[in-house]
């Protein structure tokens, strides 16, 4: 396992989604209403902040959301290596989800790592699967991202304030450069939506000219 810190060029996976939420300083910041579409109102946070009481909704096979980024942009990466069998199917689930305690789709992984965000009024994870760079080709990884440490980058922030001063972003304290690009929710469970996000996520960012961000699943769905 190693920790990938990269300027995101064709790959990536920390947010908050809320109409009030703490930023990372501790002070209020007022989100404003959801907009799936554009995610100027996430934030990111820690496990500490988002606490320990995490709900799901049972009732429906859960969506999952693609999120896509702005290309260039520094982004914080967790990857984890699969050893033995197939990587790909490893994953995506094709294995199960997790084997005793330890995490193998990669979501779970990614929530064994404790890198959350909280979005549509529950803690998620954003992951996907592939190499370095988002492709399929060469080592197949799980890719988590650190939504907290993206944000925490002094480029990101400077251009962050850039693009507030300029009006573009409605709040600099936000993962500003990333949004939902598709939602993924034609099978019966949440586990085939996510298996279709991470086959599919990677090249509906092409098709905007961007790089994907991952996918995002509610923890212990």
């Amino acid at each position: 396992m190693s920790k990938i810190c990269a300027a995101l060029l064709l790959s990536f996976g920390g947010l908050v989604l809320s109409k009030r939420a703490e930023g990372v300083d501790g002070g209020k910041l007022d989100m404003g209403k959801d907009d799936m579409l554009s995610l100027d109102d996430v934030a990111p946070r820690s496990m500490a902040e988002v606490g320990e009481s995490l709900e799901v909704n049972a009732s429906r096979a859960e969506d999952v959301e693609c999120f896509c980024i702005n290309p260039y942009i520094y982004a914080d990466l967790d990857d984890e290596d699969y050893r033995g069998g197939s990587a790909w199917g490893q994953c995506v689930g094709d294995h199960g989800a997790r084997h005793g305690p330890h995490g193998i789709r990669c979501n779970e992984i990614c929530e064994d790592k404790r890198k959350f965000v909280y979005f549509e009024g529950s803690a998620q994870t954003l992951s996907f699967c592939g190499n370095d760079n988002g492709g399929f080709t060469g080592q197949i990884e799980c890719q988590c991202l650190d939504g907290l440490e993206t944000f925490q980058n002094q480029e990101n922030k400077k251009i962050a304030q850039k693009r507030y001063r300029k009006g573009k972003i409605d709040d600099p304290n936000t993962l500003w450069m990333l949004k939902v690009k598709h939602t993924f929710n034609s099978q019966y469970n949440a586990n085939g939506n996510l298996k279709d996000c991470y086959s599919q996520c990677p090249a509906v960012c092409r098709q905007h000219e961007m790089v994907i961000g991952g996918c995002a699943m509610p923890v212990h769905a």
